[in-house]
C-alpha cells in the first residue's frame, strides 16, 4: 500500500483508533492500580583501589573495571545468600536474588545496591543487608588472599624457629639463621601493611518515597502509545482486506482503478444536493465529447445496495424535467423496484412483451407527476431470467423506443447474475453505479473488464453516497408548484 493511501486509512479511522486506544489504555491501568505495591531502597558503597592508596598510577578504565567487578560479585548467589540472613527477613537466597541489584555507576568508585520488597521497612532492610554483604565478601576474600599467600612463610618461620631453639649460641650456623628468621618476619609484615581494595558504605539505605511499582498513569500512556501504533496498523490491515473505496478522493481511485471518470456523485443525504447530482448526470451524459450520441443506457453496479435502481429512477426524472420524452426499462427481473417507487403495477410489462404476449403500448406506463416519464415495468416473475433478458428481442425492443430522446434501463446485480452484462451489451453505454459505503475494488474493477467483453460500452461511473458532494448556490427550481423531487428508494437498490 501507498504511504499517502496507509495514512489516508488511519485518518479515515482516527475516532475509532483513539477509542480503541484508550479503552486499551484505561483498562491497563486499572489492572496495573489492582497489582500489589512494590518499594524500592538502595545504598551507596564507595570503592577505594588498593594500588591507588599505594601510590601506583590508576586509570578511569582501572577503576571503572574494578567497580564493575564488584557489583557482579555482589549479585553472586554467595553474596545475596548472606544478605538475605543479614537482613532478618523470612526470605531465601533465590527471592533475595530476584529482589537485590547492584549498579556501577560511570562515576568511577561507586557502587549502588537496591532492593525492593512489599513496604519501605523491607526494602531499606534488604539494601542495607546487600551492602553490608558485598563489603563483607571484599574483606574477607583479602583475609583469604593474605593467609594464602603467607602460608608458605609462616612455615619456613616456623621451621627456623625450631632449628634456632636448639641450635648452640656460639655455633656459627647460627648467625645465617637469626639473618634468614628476622627478613621472613619483616616480609610477612610487609605483606600484611600492603594497601588492599576497600569497601565502605557511604550512603545508608534509604527507600524511596513513592512505590516504584505500579505505575498506572505510566503504564496507561505507554498503553495508549502503543495501542495507537497497534490499532493504527490494524485499520490499514483491515482496510486491505476489505478492498473499500477509501472516500478521501473517491473520484481519483475510482478512475484509476476501472479507466472511467466519474459523471456524478449522489449524496447520502439531503434531497435538494440528490437533484442537483442527478442533473449533472444527466448534462454529463448529453455532452460527453467521446460519443456522438448516447439513446440506451443501462445502469449496473456489482451488487445489491449499491443504488443501481435509485440511479436509474432519478435519472430518468430528470432527464424528464427538461421536457424530453424518456423512457425507463425496468430489467431486474430479479428484484424489480420501479413499479414500486413510481406506484405502477408490475404487470403487464417487460416479461409479457419480450413473452410475447403483450404489445408495446399496452406495457408501455406514465409515471404519475411526470408525463414525459413512460415506464416499462418488470413485469410478471419468470423462471429463467437469464433467457428472457439475453436474447435479441430485448434490442428489438429498445429499438422500437426511438421515440425517447433517452432510455434508462435498469439491471440486475453484475455480480450475482449475469443478466446485467446481456442487458448491457444491448444499450449504446453503460453507467457503473459504486456505492462508496458497500462496493469494493476488485469486483468493480473486474466488473469493467467483464462489460468490455461482451461488448458493452461503459462510459462512466455514478458515485452514490458520497460524502462530500460539490456545493452550488443554486436551488432547484418547483415544477407546476408540486416540485420535482427526488426517488426515495428503499435500500438504494
Amino acid at each position: 500500500m501507498e504511504l499517502s493511501r496507509h495514512f489516508r486509512a488511519i485518518w479515515r479511522r482516527r475516532w475509532r483508533i483513539a477509542l480503541a486506544s484508550v479503552l486499551v489504555a484505561a483498562l491497563v491501568a486499572a489492572w496495573s492500580a489492582s497489582q500489589p505495591k512494590v518499594h524500592r531502597a538502595s545504598a551507596t558503597v564507595t570503592i577505594t583501589s588498593g594500588r591507588a592508596a599505594a601510590g601506583e598510577s590508576v586509570t578511569r578504565e582501572d577503576t571503572l573495571f574494578l567497580t564493575r567487578t564488584y557489583a557482579e560479585l555482589a549479585e553472586t548467589r554467595p553474596v545475596v545468600a548472606d544478605a538475605a540472613e543479614r537482613s532478618g527477613l523470612s526470605i531465601g537466597a533465590a527471592e533475595a536474588g530476584e529482589r537485590l541489584s547492584a549498579l556501577a555507576h560511570d562515576d568511577v568508585g561507586f557502587l549502588t545496591v537496591s532492593a525492593t520488597g512489599p513496604s519501605r521497612e523491607e526494602a531499606t532492610e534488604l539494601a542495607a543487608a546487600g551492602a553490608t554483604a558485598v563489603v563483607a565478601a571484599v574483606s574477607d576474600q583479602h583475609e583469604r588472599g593474605l593467609r594464602e599467600a603467607l602460608k608458605p612463610v609462616e612455615a619456613e618461620v616456623e621451621e627456623l624457629a625450631d632449628r634456632l631453639a636448639v641450635i648452640d649460641p656460639s655455633s656459627p650456623e647460627r648467625a645465617p639463621l637469626q639473618a634468614r628468621y628476622a627478613a621472613l618476619l619483616a616480609s610477612a609484615t610487609e605483606r600484611r601493611l600492603q594497601p588492599v581494595d576497600r569497601l565502605t558504605v557511604v550512603s545508608p539505605a534509604r527507600a524511596d518515597p513513592a512505590p516504584v511499582s505500579p505505575r498506572p498513569a505510566r503504564d496507561a500512556l505507554l498503553a495508549l502509545l502503543v495501542a495507537l501504533v497497534v490499532n493504527s496498523e490494524l485499520a490499514v490491515l483491515l482496510a486491505g482486506l476489505a478492498d473499500r473505496f477509501s472516500g478521501d478522493d473517491p473520484e481519483a481511485e475510482v478512475s484509476a482503478i476501472t479507466g472511467l471518470p466519474v459523471l456524478a456523485r449522489v449524496p447520502a443525504s439531503g434531497e435538494e444536493a440528490m437533484v442537483e447530482s442527478f442533473r449533472t448526470l444527466r448534462t454529463n451524459l448529453m455532452f460527453m465529447d467521446s460519443l456522438e450520441h448516447v439513446r440506451t443506457v443501462a445502469m449496473v453496479s456489482v451488487d445489491p445496495g449499491a443504488g443501481k435502481s435509485f440511479s436509474s429512477i432519478n435519472l430518468a426524472r430528470a432527464a424528464a424535467s427538461l421536457d424530453v420524452p424518456v423512457a425507463l426499462v425496468d430489467a431486474d427481473l430479479r428484484r424489480p423496484s420501479a413499479h414500486d417507487y413510481l406506484d405502477l403495477p408490475l404487470a403487464p410489462g417487460l416479461t409479457e412483451l419480450l413473452g410475447g404476449w403483450s404489445n408495446l403500448s399496452q406495457v408501455l406506463k406514465v409515471a404519475p407527476g411526470d408525463e414525459g416519464l413512460h415506464v416499462i415495468t418488470a413485469g410478471s416473475p419468470v423462471a429463467d431470467a437469464s433467457r428472457i433478458v439475453g436474447n435479441q428481442e430485448l434490442g428489438e425492443v429498445l429499438s422500437r423506443l426511438h421515440w425517447a430522446g433517452l432510455v434508462v434501463v435498469d439491471t440486475p446485480a453484475a455480480g450475482v447474475f449475469a443478466d446485467a452484462l446481456a442487458v448491457a451489451s444491448r444499450c449504446d453505454a453503460t453507467v457503473v453505479v459504486v456505492d462508496l459505503a458497500t462496493s469494493k475494488r476488485r469486483p468493480t474493477r473486474t466488473l469493467v473488464e467483464q462489460l468490455r467483453q461482451v461488448g458493452a460500452k461503459p462510459i462512466g461511473v455514478v458515485l452514490n453516497r458520497s460524502d462530500r458532494v460539490p456545493r452550488t448556490p443554486y436551488h432547484y427550481q418547483r415544477r407546476n408548484g408540486t416540485g420535482r423531487h427526488v426517488a426515495r428508494v428503499g435500500g438504494r437498490r
